[in-house]
């Protein structure tokens, strides 16, 4: 922690001379967080069960600078995003985050980005993560991302050169390599060299950006690895932007590599007309060969009326050969309808065309005088299986901490859940 602590004064102090020759590029700041907890905890199910758990973490965060910025009358090249880092819970704690990089020539209202090359990615429509089965991620069945299918150079076959000739006695088992000499107790055995490797192409190439105010066109040309690519092969995209109060628009189209097209498409628009908000994205993919293509696509309406907000999510995805699946969320929050409350409703229907799933969860807190605040989350699916957490959170007994009391328990009607005492320091 000493050598730690020592690297970064010096790293400090080393940057704060540099970045005072200039005032344009913004100096170093450092991030540190740290948190530690201990928790009691006793299992209710048979037999009972009791212990401690002692938890901790922490980061530190050296942003090197935020921006830099040289630019002659044409030509440009930024650097951002140079970071330090350390962070107790990865495995390699300690990390070195290059600058990123960003460069190329601007002729009003025309940009030439040579570096770096095009992404052929875009994404406009997301599902939501279904709680019946704990997944942490929304769904997201259609990603448009053009794939590399080249390569720079083939694998090389293994190349014999010299070789040596070695003597087997009769009934010797003879090199696994050599090569017998006619009818004697001689074999020639070739020295090896592996030839090279097989080497991964990646897209290499530039972005025209065209701003014409009301809308941004971004054109996307690239090749599929270097001059060294013997298939001579290419991948294009365009991309569009445009915001016209109250209505935002967005949409992309990828295509390549050309030797085996994939084509990738998307789709959003986004508008907010107090109190509603409409959000609808669409993402199709028709891969080489293909005879389905796949699509996506999610609606999202929003109601803000202050005291409670209502929103609902559908989503909708076709993949390949498969039938159509579509999934419903409606979210209530009457957090606003009095103070100090906290109270969200949670539906959700998914694969409502075939096998209807649904599961709901109640979510509901209430924040007393001192910190206190009393909650609980009730959590039951189709198949009655119910899920319950009551706790309070006391967050002004003591400075930097939070003490918990909570029981949980997951599908109550089987499992007698757990009593936990926790009590975490943090800043």
């Amino acid at each position: 922690m000493k050598k730690l602590s020592i690297l970064l004064i010096g790293l400090l102090l080393v940057a704060g001379l540099a970045f005072a020759q200039d005032e344009e590029m913004a100096g170093p700041e450092v991030t540190v967080d740290g948190e530690a907890s201990l928790t009691f905890g006793i299992d209710l199910n048979d037999p009972i069960t009791t212990g401690f758990k002692n938890a901790a973490s922490a980061s530190i965060e050296l942003d090197w600078f935020a921006g830099d910025e040289e630019v002659s009358e044409v030509a440009f090249i930024r650097l951002s995003g140079w970071e330090i880092s350390f962070d107790s819970d990865d495995d390699d704690p300690l990390t070195v985050g290059a600058p990123s990089i960003e460069a190329g020539f601007i002729f009003e209202p025309i940009t030439i980005t040579i570096y770096s090359a095009p992404s052929f990615e875009g994404g406009n429509a997301t599902g939501f993560a279904y709680l019946g089965l704990d997944e942490e991620d929304a769904r997201d069945e259609v990603e448009v991302a053009l794939a590399n299918k080249n390569v720079a150079t083939a694998a090389a076959a293994d190349a014999s050169t010299d070789g040596k000739v070695v003597y087997v006695e009769t009934g010797e088992t003879p090199p696994t390599e050599g090569i017998q000499i006619g009818a004697t107790d001689f074999y020639f055995v070739p020295d090896t060299a592996a030839g090279a490797g097989e080497e991964s192409t990646s897209y290499q190439g530039l972005t025209i950006t065209v701003d014409l105010d009301v809308a941004t066109v971004d054109l996307l040309f690239a090749s599929d690895g270097t001059w060294e690519n013997s298939d001579n092969d290419y991948a294009v995209g365009a991309e569009v932007s445009a915001s016209v109060d109250p209505i935002d628009f967005n949409a992309g189209v990828y295509a390549g590599p050309f030797d085996a097209m994939d084509l990738g498409f998307t789709v959003g628009v986004g508008a907010t007309i107090d109190p509603i908000t409409v959000d609808i994205g669409f993402d199709g993919w028709l891969a080489d060969a293909a005879t389905d293509m796949n699509y996506d696509l999610s609606a999202e309406l929003g109601l803000d009326l202050g005291v409670v907000s209502l929103s609902s999510l559908t989503y909708l995805d076709k993949v390949g050969a498969a039938d159509m699946t579509l999934d419903q969320e409606v979210v209530l929050d009457a957090s606003g309808a009095v103070e100090g409350l906290g109270f969200t409703e949670t539906f959700q229907m998914v694969n409502v065309l075939d096998t209807l799933g649904w599961y709901s969860l109640t979510e509901v807190s209430y924040t007393l005088e001192g910190g206190i605040m009393p909650y609980a989350d009730f959590g039951i699916d189709d198949a009655s299986v119910i899920d319950l957490t009551v706790g309070v959170d006391f967050t002004e007994l003591v400075n930097n901490t939070v003490f918990k009391v909570e029981y949980d328990v997951d599908d109550i009607a089987n499992n007698n859940g757990a009593v936990i005492f926790k009590a975490t320091i943090s800043f």
